[in-house]
Order: structure tokens, then sequence, then C-alpha cells
């Protein structure tokens, strides 16, 4: 090797490396969890309260995961939920259940194609804020938004585990569906 190295040539080009094993191959049609990706519960999913859940990754890194369940509407009417504020009339929508962490938590989802001040992109356009004024502007804006309670929260690794374990499969994110009239779980594409 090291004759090699002295002729000129370049250590990597006349090492004789063991090629590295490559990765055990993960399911779904684009298999790396990132922020914007849907993380549909797969048949093999053993917790209930993920059972049947597509989930939008909005935040993703070394610190772990976090995602909005968004096809589990509960029975709640925004006016109901936020009668308070008077912001909402009856038939505005209902409050998602976005996940069994921190429920008295609320997150918006925002589709458009500028952004909404105190709102940070997720995809394409569409936008996720924890901001009062962000979720009045969307509102007032005439723009498409839904409002979750609460999220699910993945650990460094833990979610990669999981993935592994064939309880979600990753594809990407699809906007047409978080905004869907019925939104379902559902195979992928």
């Amino acid at each position: 090797m090291l004759a090699a190295c002295r002729s000129g040539a370049s250590f990597y080009e006349k090492a004789d490396f063991m090629p590295m094993p490559s990765a055990r191959p993960r399911i779904g049609t684009n298999a790396h969890p990132a922020k914007g990706k849907f993380l549909v519960a797969s048949p093999a999913m053993k917790d209930p309260r993920f059972a049947g859940t597509v989930i939008l990754l909005i935040d993703y890194g070394v610190r772990g995961a976090l995602g909005l369940v968004v096809n589990r509407p509960s029975d709640i009417d925004l006016s109901e939920a936020f009668a308070d504020e008077k912001r909402f009339k009856r038939g505005d929508g209902k409050l998602f259940l976005g996940g069994p962490v921190e429920t008295e938590r609320v997150f918006v989802l925002i589709r458009s194609p500028g952004g909404v001040a105190g709102s940070m992109p997720v995809f394409k356009d569409v936008y996720v804020s924890e901001s009062e004024a962000a979720l009045q502007a969307a509102a007032a804006g005439g723009l498409e938004y839904r409002v979750f309670a609460g999220y699910a929260g993945w650990a460094p690794l833990q979610l990669e585990r999981e993935i592994d374990a064939g309880a979600w499969e990753v594809t990407d994110g699809d906007a047409d569906e978080i905004f869907s009239e019925k939104p379902v779980a559902r195979p992928l594409k």
C-alpha cells in the first residue's frame, strides 16, 4: 500500500477497502424521516394511540422529532374550543388531536403561498405556528388552516428505531391530504 502511495497514486485509489455493509433498507417509498414527511402507521403499529394515524413531521433533527397527527379530528368545534376568544363561529372547523403529548399546547398548520408572520415553513406551501397572531391572520385572510391540540414526539433515534421495527412508513407530505375535508389513514401511493 505504501508503495502505491509513493508512486503518486492516491491512497484511496489504490486501497483495497472492504465495502461498508448497506444499511438495512427501511420500509416506505421515501424511507428517511425529515421535516415535511408523513409517517403512516403500518399494520405492525402496536401502540393504540397511533394505530391508523398519519403524522406530519414538523421538526426533525439530532434532538429528536415532533409531528402532528393530521387525520384525527375531534368532535369539538373550534368555536367551542376557543369560546372565550369569540374568534370562531360554529362551522369554522373542528379541533384536531395532534398527538398525546402536551394536549393543552395548540399548533396551527396553514396553507399559504407566501407564509404567514409568526409561522415556520414545513414544506412547499405549508407552515406551522403556535402564534395566536398567525392563527388570526390565517382565519382573517381566508387561508386554509387546521388547529391541533397536542403533538407526537420522539427522543433522538427513537423514531428511527420505530421505523426499522416496521411501525411507520415514511412518504412525502401532501398539502391536499392535510387539508382534505375527510382526512383518513391511507396506504402509501
